[in-house]
């Protein structure tokens, strides 16, 4: 469980990072090396590996 939130907490840090990327300029430059596009498919893969994680946990909602 704590891991799951761990990957909820990363994975919404580098999505403001990617939607900051979107929509400015200075992003687009970024995003145009190969740093830009490897840390792109790294928080694809953080998603991927939270979605997996949650699908194969028994965590239930508290209510």
């Amino acid at each position: 469980m704590e891991l799951m939130v761990v990957f909820w907490i990363l994975s919404g840090l580098a999505g403001y990072v990617f939607l900051w990327q979107a929509i400015t300029p200075q992003g687009w430059v970024w995003f145009a090396k190969p740093v830009g596009r490897v840390s792109f498919v790294a928080w694809l893969a953080l998603l991927l590996a939270f979605a997996l994680a949650f699908l194969n946990s028994d965590w239930q909602w508290p209510w």
